[in-house]
């Protein structure tokens, strides 16, 4: 099982390696995705990029419309209008914030099986694939907000990290 990795882990800063050679790493990406989804129920959370639990590979897991998908070397090939979306990160625990979205989004991706997917996501699933894509690329959704919120979100990381520490001791 993994660990979530939290700000200000310089992980979650650096944008993800492409992942090559797909097929020949199926039985690895097909644990590494399982397991991470598997994360990502515990938590009760919606998407989890690789670099979040420390893995250098250009993917990410969502729950989409209660599926599960696995998005290996996704590109967005197109966004459109805007949405707010009332977004918290299982990497910036214990904030929430507003964050303007694309309202949908076209997405191309590689199957575990190595086969090449589109698809058009929309509304909450859009915000889902923004705010992974954000984080393979090295961005956390708190980068869009005004400079106060960013050190809010910082402030309320750090008090839950202390908590979890006295919890733990």
């Amino acid at each position: 099982m993994y660990n979530i990795l939290k700000i200000p882990n310089e992980k979650l800063r650096r944008p993800t390696a492409r992942i090559e050679k797909i097929e020949e790493q199926k039985e690895t990406l097909t644990s590494i995705c399982s397991a991470m989804y598997e994360v990502l129920n515990k938590v009760g959370g919606v998407g989890l990029a690789a670099n979040q639990v420390g893995i250098d590979m250009r993917l990410f897991v969502a729950r989409i419309d209660n599926k599960p998908y696995y998005f290996l070397n996704p590109k967005i090939l197109e966004e459109r209008g805007k949405q707010d979306s009332m977004e918290g990160c299982l990497s910036v625990p214990n904030f929430t914030s507003k964050v303007v979205r694309p309202a949908e989004i076209e997405l191309l991706w590689t199957t575990i099986e190595g086969e090449i997917k589109t698809e058009r996501f929309k509304g909450f699933n859009a915000c889902i694939v923004s705010h992974e894509m954000g984080h393979l690329e090295g961005r956390l959704f708190i980068d869009y907000l005004p400079e106060f919120k960013q050190q809010k979100a910082k402030k309320k990381v750090e008090i839950w990290k202390r908590r979890q520490r006295k919890q733990s001791s």
